[in-house]
């Protein structure tokens, strides 16, 4: 850790200091037997999680599920764990997949923290209550959302500007509003907004994450920094909050926030000039991504793969074409994403070729192209995510969690060995070769159905490898 002063950030008469570290309470711990409500922070709402009824069990707090948002959840939530340790309330929870809340005690004796589900932090508090149920979800929308709406639709940036920071004015210490913060940020430049007052703005933001956790705060804070770096007017606001982050690091972040720091840092370095600091971050980062994928592979996939015997003694020369349509943000999607990834190592490519794309399914998915969407309406039958084309056909639906990608593997050989054995109808002569950024591709096609003038002779460029952590 550097030993550089954490004070940074001058405004007009004052210095102000970043920390990532809550400030401490003295109230007296809560009595925390009874009911107990989880609270959701949204940009314009709240809305009750579930009910928690805790109860002393030997000198020990253990807590179970007493009522909950049918809307919310595919099957009944339930407690797994629940501990209190120096102000810091940890409860756990199966609401599908695992999750986990934790907080720190305020002074009007609620818990202000983080939902953390998967890499997901979503603001939450832990609030005491005498309701049996929870209140049902919001249904009339609230009006800062119908000015946001409107605000999103103004083309104008001075008058977006003011409508932006007019919802923030209007709901003060909401963590859950840094998106809107990194709009007002995007368009701060063409708005002619000062450096002074964006820097007051990221602060104003960044204290009030931090009374929900480091972590929050943390993100919150890289988030600003990947914004601002993309501006030279705001570039020195982004490298004084990079530093800062990088210094108050937490010993025990874990090796994708220091990958996501170390990315920050760089960035912000790039915007500013900075090329020794930009050397050292570019360093971190492919040194972090690396122990990224050292640790990912420990446990991914879950089996080994096999050498698939289909090539033995074949006849035919036919090569299988898999297309996966996916998603970074679809559940069922990991075991064929997976699957796939394993049948790269099973198959020759003299075999097998694979082709993955991303759609925005269930949600946007940066790693989706307009390439990507209009291949998935190519195939009628497309409906969801994931969905597998096999030389053309749809075949071995469904995918799964984790636990079930060997079942996928196994299902996905099956298609690919049989296909193998049917002879090819179409002879490809390809050549391709790259001089810098320059790639110059050769082709040529015979098919036996050359009458159809259907055929069509695709050309795909494709990435190996990116590096990219879904919600899933």
């Amino acid at each position: 850790m550097r030993s550089h002063s954490l004070r940074f950030l001058v405004l007009s008469t004052a210095v102000a200091a970043f920390a990532l570290v809550a400030p401490g309470v003295h109230a007296a711990d809560p009595d925390f037997k009874g009911t107990w409500k989880i609270v959701i922070l949204g940009p314009f709402s709240e809305n009750e999680l579930l009910l928690l009824d805790v109860k002393d069990d030997g000198g020990k707090a253990v807590a179970s599920v007493k009522d909950f948002s049918a809307k919310q959840f595919q099957q009944a939530p339930r407690a797994t764990d629940f501990g209190v340790e120096k102000g810091v309330v940890t409860v756990g929870l199966n609401i599908g997949i695992p999750a986990t809340f934790s907080g720190r005690l305020t002074k009007d004796g609620s818990v202000a923290g983080v939902l953390k589900v998967n890499t997901q932090l979503i603001p939450a508090r832990l609030v005491k209550t005498t309701d049996d149920k929870v209140k049902p979800l919001i249904a009339q929308e609230p009006e800062s959302s119908k000015i946001y709406a409107q605000a999103r639709a103004d083309q104008n940036p001075k008058s977006k500007a003011a409508k932006l920071t007019e919802i923030i004015g209007k709901n003060p210490g909401n963590p859950s509003l840094v998106p809107i913060y990194n709009e007002l940020f995007n368009l701060a430049e063409s708005a002619g907004l000062s450096e002074a007052a964006v820097r007051k703005l990221a602060i104003e933001s960044i204290d009030v994450n931090k009374l929900f956790g480091s972590e929050l705060a943390t993100s919150a804070a890289l988030g600003f920094i990947n914004t601002l770096s993309s501006h030279k007017t705001y570039s020195s606001i982004a490298l004084d909050l990079a530093k800062a982050v990088d210094k108050e690091l937490a010993p025990d972040a874990t090796i994708e926030t220091r990958a996501n720091t170390a990315g920050a840092v760089a960035a912000a370095a790039r915007a500013a000039g900075d090329k020794t600091l930009l050397a050292r971050a570019e360093g971190q980062v492919k040194a972090f991504n690396a122990k990224l994928d050292e640790e990912y592979h420990k446990t991914v996939p879950p089996f080994k793969p096999e050498v698939s015997a289909a090539g033995k003694d074949r006849k035919s020369d036919r090569v299988v074409l898999m297309e996966l349509f996916t998603g970074a943000q679809c559940p069922p999607c990991v075991a064929a994403d997976v699957a796939f990834d394993v049948l790269i190592d099973s198959y020759k490519p003299t075999e097998l070729v694979t082709l993955q794309y991303h759609e925005h399914i269930p949600g946007p998915d940066p790693l989706t192209n307009n390439d990507a969407v209009a291949r998935f309406k190519y195939y009628p039958d497309s409906r969801g995510t994931p969905t597998m084309i096999f030389n053309g056909k749809t075949e071995a639906g469904g995918g799964g969690p984790m636990s079930n990608a060997k079942a996928k593997y196994d299902e996905f050989k099956g298609v690919i060995d049989k296909s193998l054995e049917k002879a090819s109808q179409a002879k490809i002569n390809l050549r391709a070769s790259r001089k810098g950024d320059d790639i110059v591709i050769i082709a040529s096609a015979q098919a036996e159905d050359e009458k159809n003038e259907n055929l069509k002779l695709r050309l795909v460029l494709v990435e190996d490898q990116v590096r990219y952590t879904g919600s899933n």
